[in-house]
């Protein structure tokens, strides 16, 4: 049952979200100006941050264990981690669309030789002050998000893009990938071998030990 009416949530977001996507891998930016539109893709973009493996793990992992409390209290959120994570994403949604006016939304278009590609972390920081071999916390965020091989979507605290459109050049594009592998669990896609084929050896890189 838990299984079921989560997936049921989830699954009405995606599909509320779904225009949305459509209309941004069109590159028609102009959607968000909706409101209704607008909610509905930063509660879809929330969940995309916290309804994976690489969330969950992340934030059971730096719960503290040095006593009987801390541990009943790390278990208690692994037990209920079907619902904190639901809880999550929408408190991360809501903090996006309110912030909307201060942080830069962009769409980012990719016209290379080097496709975007994505992983089992869909929305990854790319903000230059993440650790690229520590699991630390940033300070800052540019939440990165690829919609299809050509068009991405950020939101940035940083100025290096500015809202509405962005063209990135190739070595933008290798960057991006390459912070995606790095903040990928185990998995990164592309719509070809050739594409991903360049960023396996950087799959995990943020959550290995730097020697």
């Amino acid at each position: 049952m838990k299984c079921n009416l989560l997936e049921n949530l989830h699954a009405s977001h995606e599909e509320m979200a779904l225009p949305v996507l459509e209309a941004l891998a069109d590159e028609q930016i102009d959607v968000l100006q909706d409101k209704q539109y607008m909610i509905e893709f930063m509660m879809f973009f929330g969940h995309q941050i916290s309804r994976t493996k690489t969330f969950r793990d992340s934030a059971i992992q730096v719960q503290p264990r040095g006593n009987a409390m801390e541990n009943d209290v790390a278990d208690a959120m692994a037990h209920a981690w079907w619902f904190l994570s639901y809880m999550f994403g929408m408190s991360i949604g809501f903090g996006l669309y309110a912030d909307r006016h201060n942080a830069r939304h962009a769409l980012l278009i990719n016209d290379t030789k080097v496709p975007f590609i994505t992983s089992d972390q869909p929305v990854v920081n790319v903000h230059s002050c993440v650790a690229e071999t520590e699991f630390d916390a940033p300070k800052h965020s540019d939440l990165y998000y690829p919609i299809s091989p050509r068009v991405a979507y950020i939101i940035c605290d940083s100025e290096r893009f500015t809202p509405g459109k962005n063209e990135v050049d190739e070595s933008t594009a290798v960057e991006l990938n390459a912070k995606v592998a790095a903040q990928a669990m185990v998995h990164i896609i592309g719509d070809t071998e050739h594409a991903i084929r360049p960023f396996k050896k950087y799959i995990g890189r943020r959550y290995q030990k730097a020697p």
